[in-house]
């Protein structure tokens, strides 16, 4: 008997601890959440409910506050806790969720949460922290991988009343460094030289008076860095051959290597000769043994840039004053060589003078197109649309100036307009505008033309067979009817001669109509 009381009171407790070990509510799975719902719906409704009992998704609903820091450490799972679509303030202290794991290779990825929170419950104040800091970092979310390996990720928010955390497990299976090591700018102190990031080795020669060179330069690739001491910096310089190594490591470790080699000069260098002249107006025929030259400008020219372009990179270059007056001018380019030996090259510039030639327009206006203008262009190539005129507004320099315009009618390709202008003195000078237009096309379509003249010598030929056929068809005689004449009626000779006056008288008159006489 004993024995039997024993099996009821097992079964009794397996049963009940079967109805407690889910909830009463299906929509929850964790029997300890929907015990914290059932404490705070009781709580807030003024009502007393039992935790077997069933309260319904209706009523849930209104649900506005969920406190939980009762069940610390005991909760795991929240699903159902999204269809408490009334809260309004939620505290789940103390309980730690699985968020699952994370696996990156080579790129950034989201931070997804698996939290079954209510959309209207809004996480703030998000902080990270992780097991491996050195693994990947993390800003809103984002995590970016940093070195190979693995770390446990720890999340902590607020909740509108309370806080949650959540714990992730996060791989870094691979990483996608950058293997850029180039630079992006590269320059010496002192010493010239054409930079270019694919290009590893450069040379420059300097005066015997520079000892010392300062490096400056930038990577690309803003995670590449320099290798240490052979990055920018100040190199001492010994006469002779100098070389300069600028290392450059990627984010994946793999070097560049950038050489500058750098001539120190001894000091005895005695070239002091021009290769070339630069103008920024005027021509000469340069010759680096010829040292005068003679050119005129015009009259709005009233200082030119000159550059002389030394033999040697240790020769220094001076130019004298380049600003001109009206008439003729002196400029002087001196070339010291490294040993100070001089040489002068000599420009001899003519200005001209306003006064003298006052035929020169100051803008040249069209309207609907533009032209690059220049007082001293005196061509111009323009092509335009359909126009047969254009309208042309010339600006001259001079308010006594006068132009004349001709060959601006029925415009078509390879028409030229001129435009002469003339200043008081009569002296003219003449710009010239080249038209080219698009004309219009007649299209033929080819392929009717040959239908049309294949249609044609049919029908010349149909025409001379028919001809031809007709000459040859012997003549069709026409029958003709025979015409019944009417057969010639019988006369009846009367006397109707008047014997009296010898008058003819119709047939049948029985008196003549001259005299009266019977017949």
């Amino acid at each position: 008997m004993k024995k039997v009381l024993k099996y009821l009171v097992l079964s009794f407790l397996f049963v009940a601890g079967n109805v407690y070990a889910s909830p009463a509510n299906d929509m929850f799975i964790d029997d300890n959440l929907y015990k914290c719902v059932v404490d705070n719906y009781n709580v807030e409704k003024g009502t007393s409910y039992k935790y077997t009992d069933v309260i319904y998704q209706a009523d849930l609903n209104s649900l506005t506050k969920l406190d939980c820091s009762k069940y610390s450490g005991s909760i795991d799972n929240l699903t159902g806790l999204n269809k408490l679509i009334g809260l309004t303030s939620l505290n789940l202290s103390g309980n730690t969720f699985i968020g699952g794991s994370l696996t990156l290779n080579k790129s950034n990825a989201s931070l997804k949460s698996n939290l079954n929170l209510p959309s209207q419950i809004k996480l703030s104040n998000v902080t990270y922290t992780m097991s491996t800091p050195n693994i990947v970092s993390i800003k809103n979310g984002i995590v970016t991988p940093l070195n190979i390996g693995s770390t446990k990720v720890t999340m902590i928010a607020n909740t509108n009343g309370g806080s949650v955390k959540e714990e992730y497990l996060v791989t870094v299976s691979s990483l996608n460094r950058s293997n850029n090591n180039k630079l992006a700018s590269l320059y010496l102190s002192q010493g010239e030289f054409k930079f270019d990031s694919d290009t590893l080795s450069y040379s420059t020669i300097v005066d015997n008076s520079i000892n010392k060179v300062t490096v400056t330069a930038k990577v690309l690739d803003p995670k590449a860095k320099f290798v240490t001491n052979y990055g920018p910096r100040e190199v001492t310089l010994k006469e002779g051959n100098n070389n300069i190594e600028i290392k450059v490591m990627a984010e994946n470790g793999d070097v560049k290597t950038y050489t500058i080699l750098v001539m120190r000069s001894n000091g005895n260098d005695t070239n002091n000769r021009l290769i070339n002249i630069e103008l920024s107006t005027g021509n000469i025929n340069f010759s680096p043994d010829v040292y005068i030259y003679s050119f005129t400008v015009a009259s709005n020219v009233d200082e030119l840039v000159v550059k002389g372009v030394s033999e040697s990179p240790l020769s220094k270059v001076e130019v004298s004053d380049t600003k001109l007056r009206v008439g003729e001018n002196k400029i002087t380019i001196t070339v010291t060589s490294e040993s100070h030996d001089k040489k002068e090259y000599q420009l001899i510039v003519t200005r001209e003078d306003y006064d003298s030639l006052d035929n020169y327009l100051s803008a040249l206006n069209i309207e609907g197109y533009s032209v690059n203008f220049n007082r001293n262009t005196f061509s111009y190539n323009l092509k335009i649309n359909n126009e047969k005129t254009l309208k042309i507004v010339p600006v001259v320099e001079k308010n006594d100036a006068t132009y004349t315009i001709t060959g601006n009618t029925n415009l078509k390709n390879n028409s030229v307009i001129k435009i002469y202008v003339s200043d008081k003195e009569g002296s003219t000078r003449t710009y010239v505008i080249n038209i080219s237009k698009d004309e219009p096309k007649i299209s033929i379509d080819y392929r009717l033309v040959i239908v049309f003249s294949e249609f044609l010598i049919i029908f010349i030929l149909v025409i001379i067979l028919i001809s031809k056929n007709n000459k040859n068809r012997p003549k069709r005689v026409r029958k003709v009817r025979p015409v019944n004449m009417p057969k010639k009626a019988k006369v009846k000779v009367t006397n109707n001669v008047c014997k009296n006056c010898g008058t003819v008288n119709d047939i049948g008159s029985t008196k003549c109509y001259i005299c009266g006489n019977n017949l």
